[in-house]
Order: structure tokens, then C-alpha cells, then sequence
């Protein structure tokens, strides 16, 4: 499988911090925004065995998904520079406080790690 990555303005920030990566042989697409966290995606439903499930016509069924940003963790080893792990800030209140309850947690068992919050909306 084939894709095709470019940096875009983010619609909800407008940072060119946004990614889209397009599949172009299945018209897949995910995009991303490593500052804000808003994301988007575009992709085929896949059953347990990872094969397109079709409709009637034998059509690939498509699922779309966007979220509005509401901040972005960032996590890198102390001392190493250019490596990042991101993940976006839930925007559902329970699974956010859940989010940060559990980052805590990491950040007390990996002291080694630098945490930083960007762009984060309560």
C-alpha cells in the first residue's frame, strides 16, 4: 500500500504542523496536527481479520472520524534529541481526566522522560 504525506494548514489552529497521509490505493486518509491535536480520518471498516467489509454493491464501507484539538502531549527521553512520541488530548471530559490520571501515573514510573502539554483547552 502506497501513500502520499503532506504538510497542510490545520483547519482548526492553522499551524502547517498538520499532517495528512493520504492511501491512494484504498482513499484512505488520516490527518493529524501535532500542535493542536486536531485530527480527522477517512478509512475502510475492517472486520477481525483485517478484510474490507463491503456493502450490498461490494463497495468498501467507509468510517469518518474528526475531533476538534484540544491539546497535545508530547513525550521524549531526557538527553535524546529529535525522537517524540504524540498523543492527542481526549476531548470527552471522563476519558481526558482518565488521559491525565494515567500520564501522572507514567511520568512517576519513567523519570527520564520529558512531558510537555501543548495547546491544551480544558
Amino acid at each position: 500500500m502506497g501513500s502520499v504525506q503532506t504538510n497542510i494548514e490545520c483547519p482548526e489552529c492553522k499551524s502547517m504542523e498538520c499532517i495528512e497521509d493520504f492511501y491512494y490505493k484504498s482513499n484512505e486518509i488520516h490527518t493529524f496536527c501535532s500542535n493542536c491535536g486536531y485530527f480527522k480520518e477517512h478509512y475502510i471498516k475492517r472486520d477481525k481479520k483485517g478484510f474490507a467489509i463491503k456493502d450490498s454493491e461490494g463497495n468498501p464501507i467507509y468510517i469518518h472520524n474528526e475531533g476538534k484539538g484540544s491539546g497535545v502531549v508530547k513525550l521524549s527521553k531526557k538527553g535524546v534529541r529529535g525522537i517524540q512520541t504524540l498523543y492527542s488530548i481526549p476531548y470527552d471530559e471522563k476519558q481526558r481526566k482518565e488521559f491525565f490520571d494515567g500520564l501522572e501515573k507514567y511520568k512517576k514510573e519513567n523519570p527520564n522522560v520529558n512531558v510537555e502539554i501543548n495547546k491544551y483547552k480544558p
